[in-house]
């Protein structure tokens, strides 16, 4: 059985906040964001409709999702998307 990214990532996400307390899901998040290796860099989304952009990856949000900003100011949090940091211009 396939589920959606989105659907897991609630559901992980609602399991995280019936084990860890407020402070440990904070750590668990801040840890999340210092490994990440996309935070700060210019990236290239595919979106499953056949949409592409490039944008800006500033953050993860606390419930799991990557904030990007368009190169118009526009910002938008994806859960399910195909992110690539390969064959971008520098930002």
């Amino acid at each position: 059985m396939f589920v959606g990214l989105e659907p897991f990532l609630d559901s992980l996400f609602s399991w995280a906040i019936i084990f860890f307390s407020d402070d440990e899901l904070c750590e668990v998040m801040d840890e999340y964001r210092r490994r990440s290796t996309v935070i700060g860099k210019r990236v290239e989304v595919r979106r499953i409709s056949g949409e592409s952009f490039f944008a800006k990856a500033d953050t993860i949000t606390d419930s799991g999702a990557l904030a990007v900003r368009r190169d118009d100011g526009t910002v938008e949090e994806l859960v399910s998307a195909e992110v690539s940091i390969r064959h971008t211009e520098k930002y």
